[in-house]
């Protein structure tokens, strides 16, 4: 049976899918999102991402059928009315209506992770933490797209957009990355090379080119494909079924005091 999935779900609608939270980002704590290690200098992904929308997704409806979606999580996360971040108020989620849920995914290779661990400010990053350190790709998104509300005494008009809601990241899938050293020539063979040019009357004490040793960094993913929601220490964690496929899954959600105000 395949892992279930896990959502790091958003406490607000102010990150745009065109902003830090993209596919290929690297972050160096889960629950930092905006946090980006690699800023201006995500890998471009030539590999297939795998795409799917649930529109006009009636969230009323899917409570009723006792299925609490990813949105729906994400709802209660917003904290309206006073609702909190794991439990549910049925009765304020159900007052909102969304034009499209938008889910993104991506299998990185080892090349595309070889090539991103090995940009200037990742590489520093673990080089500063001696590779003790694992980082954190984005893999996964799930994007909302036309949040409005539904009528009610408070809010006469009919579905009345949100402010600044058009498009917004609802939560985010990570794998973990771990990284170290390794020589992309040897030592041996530059050495064979300087050896070789004596050989054949280079001795005049120039100093010849023979190439430098270069030292990058080989990655792969830790511990199996995705972070679940246990390995993440002190966070909560709830069900839900994805939009995508309708199957569950698992959402934990990122501290207010950690997010974007």
């Amino acid at each position: 049976m395949a892992a279930s999935k896990t959502y790091f779900v958003l406490t607000n609608f102010d990150l745009p899918p065109d902003g830090p939270i993209r596919l290929g980002s690297i972050i160096a704590d889960p629950l930092e999102p905006e946090e980006i290690l690699n800023p201006g200098d995500v890998v471009a992904i030539s590999s297939h991402v795998h795409t799917s929308h649930k529109r006009d997704w009636d969230i009323t409806e899917s409570l009723q059928n006792g299925q609490v979606s990813v949105t729906a999580r994400f709802l209660s996360s917003l904290r309206l009315d006073g609702t909190n971040g794991t439990g549910l108020d049925s009765e304020v989620t159900s007052r909102f209506s969304i034009q499209d849920v938008e889910t993104l995914d991506f299998a990185p290779t080892q090349d595309y992770i070889h090539e991103a661990v090995n940009k200037e400010s990742v590489r520093g990053y673990l080089e500063g933490s001696q590779y003790e350190l694992p980082v954190f790709m984005i893999t996964g998104l799930k994007i909302g797209r036309g949040l409005a509300q539904r009528p009610n005494q408070q809010t006469p008009q009919e579905h009345a957009p949100l402010g600044g809601t058009s498009d917004f990241v609802i939560g985010y899938r990570l794998v973990r990355i771990t990284a170290g050293e390794i020589q992309d020539q040897g030592r041996e063979k530059q050495e064979k090379s300087k050896v070789m040019g004596k050989m054949l009357g280079d001795d005049d004490e120039r100093d010849t080119d023979f190439g430098s040793l270069r030292i990058t960094l080989t990655a792969h993913i830790d511990g199996g494909w995705e972070v679940a929601a246990h390995e993440i220490v002190g966070s909560k964690s709830v069900t839900a079924f994805d939009e995508d496929g309708n199957t569950e899954c698992k959402c934990v959600v990122v501290p207010p005091s950690q997010s974007i105000e």
